[in-house]
């Protein structure tokens, strides 16, 4: 007899322990807290409940907690959080005493005995100052993003009065040479305006669908080249990738170099055959695109290598193909393959 009373004094002392350390986690802890019956009536609040909402334990005890801080037009949405058997977070609005709103994030705990709910523990964090700074951090955003769309605006402009110096320069010349090259300028000029109309026009102010780029790019390529360009069947394999300005520049301006040397030069008056061009844009494995432009015309000259030293085209073609960092292949044969392999920047 007496062991079995000393097993239960020791056995009441641990509930009573227990019961101690949850009474003062409940009590301290620094996010308000209420427990609520089967009624989602308050049965008890902690300190920060109190502090967050204005609310003492005794004013709201017995009361049903959606009638207290829940505003008249939430209370439907409310009452179905309080009536969950599953526990839920959510964020949402709040009202202390005082009337004031409070953002708050909502944690919803059933307490379940035997299949039943029997209690709920609601635990509110007041995200007030998050909020606030949230929308202070998208205002200042979308004010940025006003400003860059500007900006790309403004470049794309001030790109167009350029070629349109360049054309007007072009015309006061009767030196073919320097016209074909004032021309190759223009080209140039209106492949990087292009990039900066594409970002004023996208959504994002970052990145591009370099694929509809590709295509308007053919379209400007070909309407400055009228006199081949008829005779000339593109064909287009792309897939959908957005390039970043930084990729997107160099491998416009990669395309529209290859693609004038196919107009120029692949196809003189003496070739035979349909002439054609593909162009392919694919995502290939380890984050790596694989661009390739070929032509089915003469092909490149024995002395290609030497004319890359001259020749400010393929020279351009180098140095821009080190700048997207990618693995260059040229095939000469039947017509010339140009193939660029690089890791897409993200």
């Amino acid at each position: 007899m007496a062991r079995d009373i000393s097993t239960r004094h020791e056995q009441q002392k641990d509930l009573k322990h227990s019961e101690e350390l949850f009474r003062q986690l409940f009590q301290n802890a620094p996010v308000g807290i209420v427990m609520l019956d089967s009624h989602n009536e308050v049965r008890r609040v902690n300190k920060s409940f109190e502090s967050i909402f204005g609310y003492s334990g005794e004013e709201i005890n017995g009361l049903n907690i959606d009638e207290i801080i829940v505003g008249k037009d939430q209370r439907d949405s409310a009452r179905k959080l309080s009536n969950s058997t599953e526990a839920f977070k959510v964020t949402g609005v709040r009202r202390t005493k005082s009337g004031d709103a409070v953002d708050v994030l909502i944690y919803g705990v059933p307490v379940k005995v035997d299949g039943k709910t029997i209690a709920i523990y609601g635990i509110y964090l007041d995200i007030t100052d998050q909020k606030r700074a949230e929308t202070k951090l998208k205002g200042s955003l979308k004010e940025k993003e006003v400003l860059l769309a500007e900006i790309h605006h403004r470049v794309k402009n001030n790109l167009a009065v350029i070629t349109g110096l360049l054309d007007l320069q072009s015309h006061s010349s009767e030196n073919e040479d320097v016209q074909n090259a004032l021309k190759d300028s223009q080209m140039r000029i209106n492949t990087m305006a292009l990039i900066h109309e594409k970002l004023y026009q996208n959504d994002t102010l970052s990145n591009i669908d370099f694929s509809r780029y590709i295509v308007e790019l053919v379209e400007v390529i070909e309407k400055s080249h009228q006199k081949t360009a008829d005779k000339i069947d593109i064909r287009l394999d792309l897939d959908k990738i957005e390039f970043t300005i930084t990729q997107a520049i160099p491998c416009g301006l990669l395309l529209n170099e290859i693609l004038t040397n196919s107009f120029k030069h692949a196809y003189p008056d003496q070739f035979s055959g349909k002439p054609e061009i593909q162009i392919s844009l694919s995502s290939e494995d380890e984050n790596k695109i694989l661009l390739k432009v070929s032509d089915n015309g003469v092909g490149l000259p024995e002395d290609f290598e030497d004319l890359g030293k001259t020749s400010l085209g393929l020279t351009l073609i180098k140095t821009l193909c080190r700048q997207i960092d990618a693995e260059m292949s040229v095939i000469g044969s039947q017509g010339t393959t140009y193939q660029f392999i690089f890791k897409l920047e993200k």
